[in-house]
């Protein structure tokens, strides 16, 4: 399918007619030749002839019509067995009293655009849920993650999330996509926060670290009267296998 080049007036970078397409090119000119505008159904062979062609000195835009749509996302790091889940982790935090954050690190093999994350998740009961997350953290040398957030996002409450549901993909679409480097060890965390104190929620994993890539951590922090000001720990969650996780995006 050929392209179709149109002629559209601007000023001052302000485009008169519909708003700008972002699946279009567009590429500036100032003519010089007086001319009549037109709309070409086939791109002209030099552009400057049309360009000869507008009606006088303002300035005008080109626009050039690609004829193939956005590329589809790609599937990236991945692990999954749906027929072999042997356990879950818990993700739960709920005010001062306790936390478990599950992570799952991952090694991209090719650089790209990251733009969402799925994970196999299931809900036992009608617990309310007021608020989960989901994120990309950095990770240290040994390949344990450092807390330090690329990206990530929060949604108050989930509306999957709000009923009992058997285990499913769940997606998280980051605000906008990060550029991850072939490599480098990155970590995704999950975490939900609950009406009542039950852990309902699972993200599934199988109990032997299949993915040579990357393994379980975990983030703990436990409130008890004999320590009020406890920070939290990272634990080391190799023994407890991978989870079930897909990370999605472009290829640059």
């Amino acid at each position: 399918m050929a392209q179709k080049i149109t002629l559209i007036e601007y000023n001052e970078n302000t485009y008169a007619g519909d708003d700008m397409d972002p699946d279009i090119q567009y590429r500036d000119f100032h003519p010089c030749v007086s001319g009549t505008k037109i709309v070409p159904a086939e791109p002209p062979a030099d552009i400057e002839e049309t360009a000869r062609r507008i009606e006088d000195m303002r300035n005008y835009a080109y626009v050039i019509s690609s004829s193939s749509s956005e590329a589809a996302e790609s599937l990236f790091e991945h692990y999954s067995d749906e027929d072999t889940i042997v356990d879950w982790s818990t993700p739960f935090w709920q005010g001062n009293f306790s936390a478990d954050f599950p992570y799952q690190t991952f090694t991209p093999q090719v650089t790209h655009t990251m733009t969402k994350g799925r994970l196999y998740l299931k809900k036992a009961d009608a617990t309310a849920v007021t608020l989960w997350s989901f994120g990309i953290f950095a990770t240290d040398i040994t390949g344990a993650p450092t807390g330090l957030a690329i990206a990530g996002m929060f949604e108050s409450n989930p509306t999957i999330a709000q009923t009992p549901f058997d285990w499913q993909w769940v997606d998280f679409v980051l605000p906008t996509g990060i550029e991850l480097a072939s490599g480098v060890v990155y970590a995704m965390r999950f975490g939900v926060q609950l009406s009542g104190a039950a852990k309902t929620f699972y993200w599934a994993r199988r109990g032997s670290d299949v993915y040579s890539r990357g393994q379980i951590w975990h983030w703990v922090w436990r409130w008890t009267p004999e320590t009020p000001a406890y920070p939290g720990a990272l634990e080391d969650g190799v023994a407890e296998g991978d989870h079930f996780f897909e990370e999605w995006g472009y290829e640059l």
